[in-house]
């Protein structure tokens, strides 16, 4: 998760291609587990950045 974050912080990349490049099944499946361990979701921490 902490690669996660790293890739969050590149405006660029979406979150598609981040759950892509930690090869999670789907960027849904991406979404779910980064909120569960981190208790946001992956869009919130990047608006947060």
């Amino acid at each position: 998760m902490s690669a996660a974050k790293i890739y969050l912080e590149v405006p660029e990349m979406s979150i598609a291609e981040i759950a892509d490049r930690l090869n999670y099944s789907s960027s849904q499946h991406f979404s779910y587990a980064f909120k569960q361990y981190y208790g946001i979701s992956a869009t919130e921490y990047r608006k947060r950045l």
